[in-house]
């Protein structure tokens, strides 16, 4: 669910246009603010200033700012997952392109940035 849409290429899947009062309406497990005309360094800046609390936030390579409750990654969600399905994290291969993998790649029995 998003507000409008982002540049083509960046988001996959069933997009669903919405407005920013119905956005947020309801709980969230992230909030992406996208830019795709400004810089990363302005993100650093806006998150400052809006003074968040009980949150973690990741600047991505480009004019992207990603946001969830304190605690949420993506390796908080894989742990949970793999052990349901008996699946060693040391075991797991993780591949990612960006700050918010972090985490996830430290998790992993095998991290790989690209």
């Amino acid at each position: 669910r998003l507000n409008q849409l982002f540049p083509v290429g960046e988001l996959q899947g069933e997009l669903h246009i919405e407005s920013i009062e119905k956005l947020a309406s309801r709980p969230a497990p992230r909030v992406i603010i996208r830019d795709p005309n400004g810089y990363a360094d302005s993100f650093q800046d806006l998150a400052h200033s809006l003074d968040l609390h009980s949150v973690s936030y990741v600047i991505g390579w480009s004019a992207w700012l990603d946001i969830t409750p304190e605690g949420v990654t993506k390796a908080s969600a894989l742990d949970p997952l793999c052990r349901l399905k008996g699946i060693d994290p040391k075991d797991v291969l993780a591949i990612g392109d960006g700050n918010n993998d972090i985490e996830m790649l430290q998790w992993a029995g095998r991290g790989v940035a690209i």
